[in-house]
This record gives structure tokens, C-alpha cells and sequence, in this order.
């Protein structure tokens, strides 16, 4: 019995664990109007998905004329599929719309087309709107994806996916927007922190909190293909001079002497009218400098022969390199407390993915960094309540 996937008009079955994948295009009213397979037209196919956005940039390129533009148009749904071996079914990886078509007269000719996942939407939508006190900003969230976005575009509005942000606009406070979607929800997800927000592939905006939890795991020798790990020193700044606001202009400097004597004086001049006190500026320049007078660690990940996608769930939680070894020898751990080899587990946040396909599966490039989100969280919230202080005097 073939598995018809959605509302496919051409049913299909997986037959064998041969790695399938297909392309299907669809019309504005979603009809599907064409597949393309490995075996006629399309290759070369990467796209990206993003913590922040979501479904990202689709490229793929078509053995076809110059000039046989064809069935493509910019207002057409596309949609990635890829085997699962344990369903038999396909699985949607990739849905975005048609941006960008590159003919080209090379030999031999193709086109070149590049998608958008539907996170780009909210790029295109303004929000002119004052919200006022004793909101929460996942209300706020929630009413502009709901009442503005979602009628405008082909995102779909979804309450369960917009998580609690534990902020509320106090007495005396305001978010006032005249700006596209996306820099609103931005800067929602600034003064919350730790958030993971955009289009998926069911064309829902998410508005998630970061978990902190590993989710994935990954083993060198197994399926690791390549991992850097190394450490940013170049963004260290540990003496900062505050410009702020008033007449004359106020002004203030914080220093961190310890990270002075070990990676020397670096300093950073930072601008912010808003500010015309000497508690706020401190308090605010003293966050900063816990968050930058560090080095940052990041990393990243290549992992081959993929078969199902990281970010099939949201939050996608914290990535881990391990051994794998969890020896327990004379009732001790014996690699250390946690169980894990060297002391325990790395856990990273993924910051982005890029996703290549080949001939035996799917191989993803990450981007991984380790920081500090209760660090960006107070450092977010206070240049909110500063703005808000300053607002009212």
C-alpha cells in the first residue's frame, strides 16, 4: 500500500533503505505542481536552519535550458523530503518560497534557485503598535503574530508554541513599534533572553525558551566527521567608557583588573543616550564587562550520514561531543563525578546548521557557541528598564 504524504497528489513508497529525497513545488494555493528527484533534474542542494529564524536559505540547481523558467515563480511553496528508514515514510526537512532564479549559460545550462524559509516574512510585515503597561511580552508576542503576521503572510499563528517569558511591562511602562515584525520580536527576545524564535517547517512561528538540557550527542569515530573546539580571545574587552545622555553629556568607566593581568588592557567605548546616571550606568556597565571581560568558546561540528534533523523539536536543546564511555569501576565514575570521560559533558548551544545532501544521507555543519544566558538575560533587561526610566523623567 503506498503512504501518501499529506495531500500529495502522486502517492509513493519507500521500498528500501536506499537514501531517498525529493523536492516537491507547490502553488500559492499549495496544489503540488511538480516533484524533482536525484534521478531527473535537481542537485547540489544545501539549506540552513537557524536558532534565531528558523528554516533558512534552500539552494539547489536545476539541469534544465537557460530558458526553461518553467513552473517556477517566487509566490511557490517548496518542500524538502528525505527517506526515514524506520517510518517508511518521507519527512519534511526544508519548507520555504521561491526568492531568487539564476539562469545560467554555462555548459551545461541550469538554474540556480534560491528559497527562503517563511521566518523572512516577518520581515516584510510592519508593526506600528504601543503596547502599554501590565502586559507580558509573550502577550505581546502573541498579538502580533496573531493579529498582524498571520493575516499578512503564510506564517500560522500558534499559542502553544510562544512560551511564557516571565517579563511584564511594569507601571509607567511602554513598547512602542513603528518597524518591520522581525526587529520587534528582536527586540522582544533581547530583553527576555535566551530565546529561540522563528518559522518552521509546518510554517509556524515558534517563540521558545533555550533549554538547557543536552539533547543530541555526538561521537568521533562514529559519526563525527570533523570538530574544532577552540576559544575567541579577540572579542575580550575589560575597560569600558560609557557616552551617555543629558546636557552636558554623562559619562562613566568600569574596568575588570583581573582580566587586565591576564590578557591585557582592552578597552571599549559603548554609547547609550538613555542613560544619564551614575547607578544605572554602573549597573549596566558591570553587566557588560561580566560577559565581555572573558573569552568566548565556540566550536564547530560536521556530522555525516545524518538521518533525522536536529531541530525536529523546539527547543533543540544543548549539543555534546562525548566518548561515550560511562565507566563505573569500584562503585566511582571512573573518568570523573559526572560519568563522562575528562569530568563530564561540553554542552554547546547551536547556533546554526547547514545541511548538505549527497549520495548516502544528509551531512550538517554546525555552529556551536557556549555562553552565558543568564549574563544576556540581565544585560537585555536592564537596557530595557533603563530605556524605560529615562522615558519617564
Amino acid at each position: 500500500m503506498p503512504t501518501v504524504f499529506r495531500d500529495a497528489i502522486i502517492p509513493f513508497e519507500i521500498t528500501n533503505d536506499v537514501f531517498q529525497w525529493r523536492i516537491e513545488l507547490r502553488n500559492k494555493a499549495f496544489t503540488l505542481v511538480d516533484i524533482f528527484e536525484p534521478d531527473n533534474e535537481a542537485s547540489n542542494i544545501r539549506w540552513e536552519y537557524r536558532r534565531i529564524g528558523g528554516c533558512g536559505t534552500l539552494r539547489f540547481k536545476l539541469s534544465r535550458p537557460y530558458d526553461a523558467k518553467g513552473d517556477l515563480d517566487g509566490t511557490y511553496d517548496v518542500q524538502l523530503l528525505i527517506s526515514n528508514r524506520a517510518t517508511g515514510n518521507y519527512d519534511l526537512w526544508y519548507r520555504g518560497l521561491i526568492q531568487q532564479i539564476a539562469p545560467s549559460l554555462d555548459d551545461p545550462e541550469s538554474i540556480d534557485v534560491i528559497c527562503a524559509g517563511y521566518g523572512a516574512q516577518l520581515g516584510w510585515i510592519r508593526v506600528s503598535k504601543t503596547y502599554n503597561s501590565q502586559e507580558s511580552l509573550e502577550t505581546i508576542v502573541r498579538d502580533i503574530v496573531q493579529t498582524i503576521v498571520a493575516p499578512n503572510s503564510k506564517i500560522l499563528y500558534d499559542t502553544t508554541l510562544i512560551d511564557a517569558t516571565g517579563v511584564s511591562l511594569q507601571a509607567g511602562e511602554s513598547l512602542k513599534f513603528d518597524t518591520y515584525a522581525d526587529n520587534a520580536l528582536k527586540t522582544i527576545a533581547t530583553i527576555v533572553g535566551t530565546r529561540e524564535w522563528g518559522g518552521g517547517t509546518d510554517r509556524k512561528f515558534f517563540f521558545r525558551a533555550q533549554s538547557s538540557t543536552i539533547k543530541h550527542r555526538f561521537i568521533p569515530g562514529h559519526d563525527v566527521v570533523r570538530f574544532e573546539d577552540f576559544i575567541d580571545y579577540s572579542r575580550v574587552k575589560n575597560r569600558l567608557y560609557l557616552k551617555g545622555g543629558g546636557s552636558p553629556a554623562f559619562s562613566t568607566t568600569r574596568e575588570d583588573t583581573g582580566s587586565q593581568g591576564q590578557w591585557g588592557l582592552r578597552e571599549e567605548i559603548i554609547t547609550n543616550p538613555s542613560i544619564t546616571t551614575n547607578p544605572t550606568g554602573n549597573s549596566y556597565l558591570n553587566a557588560l564587562l561580566t560577559e565581555k571581560a572573558i573569552p568566548v568558546r565556540r566550536s564547530t561540528l560536521s556530522v555525516a550520514l545524518r538521518r533525522n534533523r536536529l531541530e525536529l523539536t523546539t527547543p533543540i536543546g544543548q549539543i555534546a561531543v562525548t566518548s561515550g564511555v560511562f565507566v563505573n569501576k569500584y562503585g566511582t565514575f571512573k573518568y570523573g563525578a559526572a560519568g563522562k570521560k575528562y569530568g563530564g559533558e561540553f554542552g554547546y548551544q547551536l547556533g546554526g546548521t547547514t545541511y548538505t545532501l549527497d549520495d548516502n544521507g544528509v551531512l550538517i555543519d554546525m555552529d556551536l557557541s557556549q555562553e552565558a544566558p543568564s549574563i544576556a538575560e540581565s544585560v537585555g533587561l536592564l537596557e530595557f528598564q533603563v530605556v524605560q526610566l529615562e522615558a519617564a523623567r
